[in-house]
């Protein structure tokens, strides 16, 4: 089945898109290949004359990326259905993370993100574009390289029914480094508890607004934001 998709993209968008058209799909780039080649697999492409445009085309077992103002290349294609399983799984791990429903992200998104939408992207029955990938994450707060690269290879996640658990080193270590705020709040809840715990702090969901106060980010980007900082914990 042939598949071709037309976003319009700018900049660093566009170079960040096609790297993750080419890493997801599984592998490396095999070389140049002709733009006609690409606009001949489907009649309604329209690659070409204007600058700023990524142009993906899936067809059989490969995918071709390029900007309209540079020569296209081509990559194999990885277990497509597979890889939109655990991108959809890694995609619903991070909107719990971040305390949102469907209708929430459709809300947030002003419409831009169904709820329908997003919902098939997680189930895996729908495929979701680079570009659109990039606006997903980018609504998470997270970057889209790192949607993909937990998506391939999954780490202990965050889980939003077990509280949220603190790396109380790497704590000690940020607070060196201008979140003093944060050390003062963790210290001040370990008092509280006489909590000996020199490893791990597990706070309550509920603990998640003053938590972002302390490091001074809004609410829904705190735990992606504290996940690239190596702040979260995960527990054997």
């Amino acid at each position: 089945m042939q598949l071709f998709l037309l976003a319009s993209l700018t900049g660093p968008v566009l170079k960040v898109a096609a790297r993750i058209a080419e890493a997801f799909s599984g592998v490396n780039e095999i070389g140049p290949q002709k733009r006609s080649a690409c606009e001949k697999k489907s009649k309604d492409a329209r690659c070409g004359g204007r600058n700023g445009i990524i142009c993906v085309c899936y067809v059989d077992s490969s995918v071709s990326v390029s900007s309209c103002d540079s020569p296209p290349y081509q990559v194999k294609r990885g277990r497509g259905m597979s890889d939109r399983i655990k991108l959809g799984q890694q995609l619903r791990k991070i909107r719990l993370a971040n305390h949102l429903s469907l209708k929430q992200v459709e809300k947030l998104s002003k419409g831009r993100f169904k709820a329908s939408i997003v919902g098939s992207y997680e189930r895996g029955e729908r495929a979701v574009s680079a570009y659109r990938l990039v606006e997903l994450a980018s609504l998470y707060g997270v970057s889209p390289e790192y949607v993909v690269a937990e998506a391939r290879n999954p780490r202990k996640r965050f889980n939003p029914d077990s509280g949220i658990c603190i790396n109380l080193q790497r704590v000690a270590e940020m607070s060196k480094e201008g979140y003093r705020d944060l050390k003062v709040y963790v210290d001040s809840i370990r008092t509280a508890r006489e909590d000996p715990s020199e490893s791990i702090l597990t706070l309550r969901n509920q603990d998640l607004p003053a938590l972002s106060a302390a490091l001074g980010t809004p609410t829904k980007e705190t735990l992606g934001m504290m996940d690239r900082l190596d702040l979260l914990a995960y527990p054997q």
